[in-house]
C-alpha cells in the first residue's frame, strides 16, 4: 500500500510511505511517531485524504488532541443528522469496558470471546452465546436532546420529512430506551440518569437500524455516538463483569490491553479499514507482543502503528521493511539499519537485537563502518555503475579487529558470524558479504580482484555453514589498499584542494606519484594510510562523514582516478545478488 502522508506537527512537507500490510513507526520519545498517526487521523476526519476507507484510531493513553477532533467530528455528524454512518472512530482506555462487551456478545468467533473462553472468565449457553457477561451503565437524556425531538416534531407537522426523529441514530436510541430504561419514555421531558444492566437478552433486543451507508456495523456506530462525551450513556460508570462476578479492571495490565486490541480487530477489521495504533503493546509481556503482531499481520485491512519496545521491533512477523525510523515527524529510510541499531544501543539485549534484525534481512554486506558503504557506493556511482543494483544490500557495522600483522585477520569479523548465525532463529540471511579493511596484512586475492583466499579461514566459515545455516552464501573479501578511505586518492581532486603534496613528495616514489587519469593502482598508493588529510576533507565537526563534503570532494575525481577495485567489488556484489 502507498499512502501520501500529510504535513505533521514537527515536519511540513508531505512524505510517501509505502507498506504491504502493517508498518511500525520506530522513533524514542518526541520523535513524532504520534504526530504523524494525528495528521492521518485530522485530515480522514476532513475528508481530505483516504476518501475509499474506514479509518480506526487507538492510542494507550487518553490523548487529548484524539479525542478533541473526534468529538467535534461526531458532532458535525449529529448536527446533520448523519449519527450512524460514521466512517472515521478514535478510542483509549476509556472504551475499553464498552468495546469488549460489544465483541463477545456479537462475535463468538472473535479474538475476545477466544481470550474469554481459553481463560475461563466466561460461560457459554448451548447455542453458544456469553451468557455471563454484564455491562452496568447509567443513561441520561439532556434538555438539548429533547428540545431538537421537539424541534422535529414542529417540522415534521409542517411537512417536512428528514428530521431528526427519522435518523437511524434516534431510532435506535428510541428503540433502546423503551426497550431496556424506560417503556413509557416519549422524549417530552428529559430522562434524569439511570443505571442499567445490560446482558446478552438484553442487548438483543432492541432495534439497531441499518442504513445504506453505514460503513461500520450500526450496533457499534449506535454506542460509540451514544458514549461520546457522556452524550447518553456515561463511560466512567461503566463497569463489566464476567462469570463469578470478575471485574475486567481485576484483570492484569496485559490482559485488560490485549484484551481491548482484540475487541479493535474483532469489530472494525475489514479489507477497506486501516488501523492507526499508537504505542498498542505498551503494558505487554512479550510473549503477549509476539501475539499481537501475529494477530495484526493476519488483518484483512492495514495498520500503522507506533512502538518502541524491544520485543516489537524484534518480533517475528516484523521484517525489516515493517520497521520505519521516524525522526523530527519525518520517515527516515536512509541508514536504517545503521538507526535501528543506534537506537536500541542503550538497551541491555543490544547484542541480540542486531542479530535479530539481521536475521531479517536477506542480503547483509558487513563493513567496518557504515561510512564505508556510503564512500564506495559514491565512487562506484562517479564510475559510472549502476548503484541501484545493490539496493537489496543493506550495510552492517562490525570491525575487522586487525591493526596489525600481530592480528588474526578477519577473526572479528568471522566471530560476529558465527554469533548472528548459531542466534535462535528459524530464518537467516540468504548471502553475507564480510567486507574487511587489508591493513598491513599479506593477502592472496582469487582473479575476481576482491576474494580473499586463505585456506584457514575458508574451512571455519565451510564448518559455520554446515553447523548453523547451510543455505546462506557466506563471502570473505577485502579492500586491496588499506582501507575505503584510500580509494579516495585522486591527482584531479587533491590537486583541487592543495593537497596533493600529501601524497607526492619524498616518501614515496616517483614512479608511484598519484598523475592525471590515473587511478594509482601501485603497492606504495595501497600501503599509505591517508586518514590524517582525507577526514579533514570530507569530515565536519560533531557529524562526521559529512555527505555534502564527500560528493563535492568525488565531484572532482575523474572516473579514470578511480581504481579498479572499486569495479571490481562491485561487479561481485552485483553477480551474487
Amino acid at each position: 500500500m502507498q499512502l501520501n502522508l500529510p504535513s505533521n506537527r514537527l515536519y511540513a512537507n508531505q512524505q510517501l510511505i509505502e507498506f504491504e500490510k502493517i508498518t511500525a513507526l520506530i522513533g524514542e520519545n518526541g520523535a513524532g511517531k504520534s504526530s504523524i498517526l494525528q495528521s492521518i487521523f485530522v485530515n480522514r476526519l476532513a475528508k481530505s485524504i483516504l476518501p475509499d476507507k474506514k479509518v480506526v484510531c487507538f492510542s494507550s493513553g487518553q490523548n487529548e488532541k484524539f479525542s478533541e477532533h473526534f468529538s467535534n467530528y461526531l458532532n458535525q455528524e449529529r448536527n446533520a443528522n448523519r449519527g450512524l454512518s460514521l466512517d472515521c472512530c478514535y478510542y483509549d482506555k476509556t472504551w475499553s469496558k464498552l468495546l469488549i462487551f460489544l465483541s463477545t456478545i456479537s462475535n463468538d468467533r472473535g479474538l475476545v470471546r477466544s481470550f474469554l473462553v481459553r481463560k475461563k472468565y466466561i460461560e457459554l449457553s448451548e447455542n453458544n452465546t456469553d451468557i455471563s457477561s454484564i455491562l452496568n451503565f447509567s443513561v441520561q437524556v439532556s434538555r438539548a436532546y429533547v428540545n431538537r425531538v421537539q424541534k422535529a416534531l414542529q417540522d415534521e407537522e409542517n411537512g417536512e420529512i428528514d428530521t431528526l426523529r427519522s435518523t437511524s441514530y434516534h431510532r435506535t436510541l428510541e428503540s433502546f430506551i423503551n426497550t431496556i430504561v424506560d417503556h413509557e419514555y416519549d422524549f417530552s421531558s428529559p430522562m434524569e440518569s439511570k443505571s442499567i444492566q445490560l446482558d446478552s437478552q438484553k442487548f438483543n433486543n432492541p432495534s439497531y437500524i441499518n442504513t445504506a451507508e453505514d460503513y461500520f456495523d450500526p450496533i457499534t456506530s449506535f454506542y460509540t455516538q451514544a458514549a461520546d462525551n457522556d452524550y447518553f450513556i456515561s463511560k466512567p460508570s461503566m463497569t463489566l463483569t464476567f462469570k463469578d462476578n470478575l471485574e475486567l479492571s481485576d484483570l492484569s495490565d496485559g490482559e485488560y490491553q490485549i484484551l481491548f486490541l482484540y475487541s479493535l480487530i474483532d469489530l472494525f477489521d475489514h479489507p477497506d479499514t486501516i488501523f492507526l495504533l499508537d504505542e498498542i503493546d505498551s503494558h505487554l509481556h512479550y510473549k503477549n507482543i509476539e501475539i499481537l503482531w501475529k494477530e495484526l499481520h493476519a488483518i484483512k485491512g492495514h495498520a500503522i502503528t507506533s512502538t518502541h519496545l524491544i520485543d516489537s521491533i524484534t518480533a517475528r512477523e516484523n521484517t525489516f521493511s515493517t520497521l520505519k525510523i521516524v525522526n523530527r515527524g519525518k520517515i527516515c529510510e536512509q541508514d536504517k539499519m545503521k538507526e535501528l541499531i543506534q537506537r536500541l544501543s542503550m538497551l541491555t539485549r543490544i547484542n541480540s537485537v542486531q542479530f535479530e534484525l539481521c536475521n531479517k534481512l536477506d542480503n547483509i554486506v558487513v563493513l567496518d563502518h557504515y561510512n564505508d558503504w556510503k564512500i564506495f557506493t559514491s565512487l562506484a556511482h562517479k564510475k559510472n555503475l549502476d548503484i541501484a543494483k545493490l539496493i537489496n544490500l543493506q550495510p552492517v557495522k562490525h570491525p575487522s579487529g586487525y591493526g596489525n600483522i600481530t592480528h588474526d585477520f578477519a577473526k572479528s569479523k568471522i566471530d560476529w558470524l558465527e554469533n548472528l548465525l548459531s542466534s535462535n532463529s528459524d530464518r537467516k540471511p540468504h548471502r553475507i558479504f564480510l567486507v574487511c579493511d587489508r591493513d598491513e596484512a599479506i593477502l592472496t586475492f582469487k582473479s575476481d580482484g576482491v576474494s580473499v583466499a586463505v585456506q584457514q579461514l575458508e574451512k571455519r566459515i565451510r564448518e559455520l555453514k554446515s553447523k548453523y545455516s547451510p543455505r546462506t552464501e557466506i563471502y570473505l573479501l577485502s579492500w586491496h589498499r588499506r582501507e575505503i578511505k584510500n580509494y579516495l586518492l585522486s591527482y584531479s581532486a587533491m590537486s583541487e584542494y592543495d593537497k596533493i603534496g600529501c601524497v607526492n613528495n619524498d616518501d614515496l616514489p616517483k614512479n608511484s606519484y598519484l598523475k592525471l587519469n590515473d587511478p594509482g593502482d601501485n603497492d606504495h598508493i595501497r600501503a599509505l594510510n591517508v586518514k590524517e588529510y582525507m577526514t579533514e576533507l570530507i569530515d565536519s565537526e560533531g557529524i562526521g562523514l559529512d555527505q555534502i563534503k564527500l560528493d563535492q570532494y568525488i565531484s572532482f575525481i575523474p572516473a579514470e582516478e578511480i581504481s579498479i577495485d572499486i569495479e571490481n567489488m562491485f561487479k561481485f556484489l552485483e553477480s551474487k545478488l
